[in-house]
């Protein structure tokens, strides 16, 4: 088996650095409605913000129609700046981010929030010190599943894919570490349920952040 050193943890943001405040189920209706509208989605449909994101994303590159991506980045801003009124650090999760950092570790982050309401977020919750590459939005453009954000990232820290974990809440997490062949570590208590996170079998389940740490050791290969 090739031994590959840890250089790297990248992390998503709400659900995981952050309690989840987004209002999930008005979004997704409402983006549902708005691309259904545009004839981009089946009326009458739900579909996952991430997916929405991404349907619209696709109809601007193959067809050169932009308006599901203006119509669902306008709703989507807005619900970011209302979970922004409410987002609250996850217990331990500054010293957690400290402790990374003080053992030489690089740190990223990839979020589907959108760059206004994060930067705000990430220096209001005092999370900015400790995140060497973070991404929004509107930074890696696809969102998760897609895994270009974790790429990005993984470009910015000058790592390879297997120098690198990633940290998150969410099935998408889940999905987006794979779809970037990353080993995925899970907090419990975000955005998905846990029977849905165990049947999707992560490499790691932790109940907090700081059980992180017993994971790995300073110079620590994976």
């Amino acid at each position: 088996m090739m031994t590959v050193q840890l250089k790297a943890l990248i992390f998503d943001f709400e659900g995981t650095l952050v309690d989840f405040q987004w209002r999930l189920a008005e979004a997704e209706a409402e983006g549902s409605a708005a691309l259904a509208n545009l004839g981009m989605f089946r009326e009458g449909s739900r579909g996952s913000y991430a997916d929405l994101m991404n349907i619209a994303l696709r109809y601007q590159e193959n067809f050169g129609r932009s308006e599901g991506v203006t119509a669902l980045s306008a709703i989507y801003d807005r619900f970011d700046a209302d979970a922004l009124t409410r987002w609250q650090v996850r217990e331990g999760v500054r010293e957690t981010l400290k402790e990374i950092k003080n053992r030489g570790f690089l740190t990223g982050l990839v979020s589907n929030v959108g760059a206004a309401s994060l930067s705000k977020a990430l220096e209001r919750l005092g999370l900015s010190p400790f995140l060497d590459a973070p991404i929004s939005r509107n930074d890696a453009r696809w969102l998760k599943p897609h895994p270009a954000g974790i790429q990005i990232v993984c470009r910015r820290l000058g790592c390879k894919a297997l120098e690198v974990w990633y940290v998150g809440d969410s099935l998408d997490d889940i999905r987006a570490a794979r779809n970037a062949g990353v080993p995925v570590a899970i907090v419990e208590g975000g955005q998905n349920r846990l029977s849905e996170i165990r049947e999707a079998r992560p490499n790691w389940i932790i109940t907090g952040l700081p059980d992180l740490l017993g994971l790995f050791a300073p110079g620590s290969s994976s």
